[in-house]
């Protein structure tokens, strides 16, 4: 308790300086491992797509085919809201090193708001500035988080779009007209940066209505968040013809869960092009049209359909508990996974959240709505991965929330079983 009250006293000094530890640490894996040269850069497929829509005038993708030949075809293949950013960027800077530079440095600074939010959730989840601030250092020093700025991924952009969803449709905000206007607004934005975030989103909102019992106020939301995406479903619809929400990768998404081949690790498909070896010799003879794309994702689409059909208990049944245990324990076909320092953070992440999640259910605080919210999204996580298949990196979703309840289980053993959880001052307020 010396602990706590002392943390209490200088929590502002103890948040700063944790913030300061994540920059420090995420700067250095920038310098050492980040490449800005454009000529070698991964900047993947939302990088990939602005740097051709500039050289077009317009959002479309380049294929090579085998032949030889190039063609630039429209895509809807990925959300907007990265390609946006980057498209932004190239225009100001060129497609240079300064560039890929500053998208390093956006990355950066979201992955250090990402350690204060983990703080801000944390203590808000069990009233306790101690297991805010080991949230945060958890965070700060995570290595797979850390490394992450170095990649191009854009993780710690939509994870921290995702934190702010979270805390803005948690009891620690008032509920209002306004602020369910802001939460449709954050809503559509994640929609726009992740497709799945459709599912994510929707389960932080759902929590949110099941905790203020006011439908008038998700529906605002709603209304908020489908007004920020309807533009660019309608571009998609004037371009291909065809309803597409967000993406064009509902087939590919299915395909790569259930084929012959399939395991549960999309990860383990990637490195052995397994899509490519089981449907190339098809998309291979698709006509070169402006609906290529969408007439390649419709092979995809009519695959997985009809694995699930000829093989429906390895499909429904088999696959799903894969990718489950692949997701939630580790996925064994990825190689990023068997490196010693994954290991160690997976597990030391697991067991101890694991405990601090037994905490919360002896303190009663998953009666509590902020908690209830974590479990409705842990269940929608849960929910896409089923229906898709496992990346390694696609755990990064949940383990912000993983750090609190990692926090309160390093602060219930450190306190020899005394520690005494509660509801934070800003939730007895709501």
């Amino acid at each position: 308790m010396r602990v706590e009250a002392f943390l209490c006293r200088h929590y502002r000094t103890a948040v700063i300086g944790v913030v300061a530890i994540a920059l420090l640490a995420r700067v250095l894996a920038a310098v050492l491992a980040a490449n800005i040269d454009p000529a070698s850069a991964q900047v993947w497929e939302y990088g990939q797509i602005a740097a051709t829509s500039i050289t077009h005038g317009s959002l479309t993708r380049d294929i090579l085919r085998p032949d030889g030949a190039i063609w630039n075809f429209p895509t809807a293949f990925m959300p907007p809201a990265g390609i946006v950013l980057w498209l932004g960027i190239y225009k100001l800077l060129g497609v240079s090193r300064l560039a890929l530079g500053t998208m390093v440095a956006i990355e950066i600074t979201c992955g250090a708001a990402i350690v204060y939010l983990c703080m801000r959730v944390a203590r808000l989840l069990f009233g306790l500035a101690s297991i805010g601030v080991l949230a945060g250092l958890l965070a700060a020093l995570h290595p797979v988080f850390v490394y992450s700025v170095a990649t191009y991924h854009e993780i710690n952009i939509y994870i921290l779009e995702l934190l702010l969803l979270y805390y803005s449709c948690s009891s620690a905000v008032a509920d209002s007209p306004r602020q369910a206007l802001l939460i449709g607004l954050l809503f559509g934005v994640t929609v726009l940066t992740r497709t799945e975030y459709l599912m994510l989103g929707g389960a932080l909102l759902l929590g949110a209505l099941l905790r203020h019992r006011r439908p008038r106020l998700t529906v605002i939301s709603l209304v908020a968040a489908a007004a920020l995406i309807a533009p660019w479903t309608v571009r998609n619809y004037l371009v291909f013809g065809r309803f597409i929400p967000v993406a064009d990768t509902v087939g590919l998404n299915l395909a790569k869960g259930f084929n012959p081949r399939a395991n549960g690790s999309g990860g383990w498909e990637d490195k052995h092009f397994v899509i490519d070896e089981l449907y190339g010799p098809v998309t291979d003879t698709i006509a070169l049209t402006p609906h290529y794309e969408i007439d390649v994702d419709d092979v995809y689409r009519a695959a997985a359909e009809q694995f699930m059909a000829q093989y429906p208990q390895r499909a429904f049944v088999e696959l799903p508990v894969r990718k489950l245990l692949l997701f939630w324990l580790f996925d064994i076909y990825d190689q990023i996974t068997h490196s010693i320092v994954y290991q160690l953070s997976l597990w030391t992440v697991l067991l101890t959240s694991c405990l601090g999640m037994v905490v919360a259910y002896r303190a009663a605080l998953f009666r509590t709505p902020d908690h209830r919210s974590i479990l409705l999204l842990f269940a929608a996580q849960s929910i896409v991965m089923v229906s898709y298949a496992v990346h390694a990196r696609y755990r990064m979703n949940v383990e912000p929330f993983l750090f609190a309840y990692s926090a309160a289980g390093l602060a219930w053993l450190g306190s020899r079983g005394h520690l005494s959880p509660g509801l934070h001052p800003e939730q007895q307020a709501s």
